[in-house]
């Protein structure tokens, strides 16, 4: 089990009934998460990419001890994930996982007003991009089921049909189809 940089006395077992469960505690708070951004940020600054273990320490930072506040270490930590390219050894879905793990904390840690701030930093990270895509996707299935709702009843088919599609270009087309048609048919015929 992981604790944050405040736990002193960890539990190392629980007691469920007849079961006693052992746990292996892990604690980051004699970890400095201002000296990993630091090494982090000049190693990138320098254009030299992170290992993979790096980026894990980096993911980690919020639940380490240091001096900076928690805001100031998963900016700074975002800001550094933005700029790595190729890691060597990782593939990119391991990179949004880690990117995922920071968001996480970043939710847990942060009041909302932070979360604000910090949204303009995320949205230049490779999770960010993958979120704005992913909202550009539902935009636009929204609209096309609001103007094809206003022709009339949707076959259930259709719809589910629309909420299966993720190609941002397909979804384009059928926007304009939605726009145009004077019915739920005339849209099948030309859309399909």
């Amino acid at each position: 089990m992981v604790y944050s940089g405040n736990v002193i006395n960890p539990t190392t077992s629980i007691t469920e009934g007849i079961n006693t469960y052992r746990i292996i505690p892990i604690l980051l708070n004699n970890k400095n998460a201002d000296r990993i951004i630091a090494e982090s940020l000049a190693k990138s600054d320098a254009g030299r990419g992170l290992s993979k273990e790096e980026l894990v320490s980096l993911s980690l930072t919020p639940l380490m001890g240091g001096t900076l506040t928690q805001m100031e270490r998963i900016e700074s930590s975002f800001q550094i994930f933005q700029k790595q390219r190729e890691v060597p050894g990782m593939m990119h879905s391991e990179m949004h996982k880690l990117q995922a793990i920071l968001y996480a904390f970043a939710n847990k840690f942060l009041k909302a007003e932070d979360l604000t701030n910090l949204k303009g930093v995320i949205s230049l990270t490779l999770l960010g991009q993958m979120l704005r895509e992913d909202g550009k996707i539902e935009g636009k299935i929204e609209c096309i089921l609001d103007l094809l709702g206003e022709l009339g009843e949707i076959p259930i088919a259709l719809k589910e049909r629309i909420k299966k599609e993720n190609n941002i270009e397909v979804l384009s087309k059928l926007l304009r189809y939605a726009a145009k048609c004077k019915s739920i048919d005339e849209f099948m015929q030309k859309a399909f």
